[in-house]
């Protein structure tokens, strides 16, 4: 049941660079922790995503990261550093829903 799911949001912006370099391990980890339901917008592609983003929200970095589940705010994250994200995401998720070792273990680089 989505209910009984963590739902990750990323929020960004079209022009972010952080965004889209970060983009390639938010998708592996959404692959490897399949438990998590992960969603992503980008906060500048019309008005409703914009006052999502800004008012809703309150995102003032990006990317953001969004951790829900049953509707209620769990926690965020802000910035590009995949051990960071994986590290809040882990703490939403029961033990039984993650791979015994993390993916990004240390402060991982970007890819260019």
């Amino acid at each position: 049941m989505c209910a009984d799911k963590v739902v990750v949001l990323l929020a960004s912006l079209s022009w972010c660079r952080p965004c889209k370099k970060v983009l390639p391990q938010y998708n592996k980890l959404a692959a490897v922790y399949s438990e998590a339901i992960f969603l992503r917008f980008n906060g500048n592609e019309n008005e409703d995503t914009k006052a999502l983003f800004k008012t809703k929200l309150k995102a003032r970095v990006t990317p953001s990261f969004f951790f829900f589940k049953a509707g209620e705010l769990l926690g965020t994250c802000t910035g590009a550093n995949a051990t960071r994200f994986e590290t809040n995401l882990r703490s939403h998720l029961p033990a039984n829903a993650m791979p015994a070792e993390m993916l990004y273990p240390e402060e991982a680089p970007v890819a260019a």
